[in-house]
């Protein structure tokens, strides 16, 4: 989660989206990896007031991927 605080805080800073993956561990000890999108929100006058994300599960894609 730390990894994400600081990616938004980078989207707060230069108000241009950030993606990245991440690899996780399952409760049943499978590794997971999700890709995440974080997106800044402006107002009229072009202030960012708020930030987006959305994630998607790529594990199969990385199973797949050459090494």
């Amino acid at each position: 989660m730390q990894r994400v605080i600081e990616l938004a805080d980078m989207v707060f800073a230069t108000g241009r989206p950030k993606t990245e993956e991440l690899e996780w561990t399952g409760p049943d000890g499978t590794t997971l990896y999700y890709e995440y999108i974080l997106t800044p929100i402006f107002n009229l006058h072009g202030a960012i007031v708020s930030i987006v994300s959305t994630s998607r599960d790529i594990t199969e894609r990385k199973r797949t991927e050459v090494p």
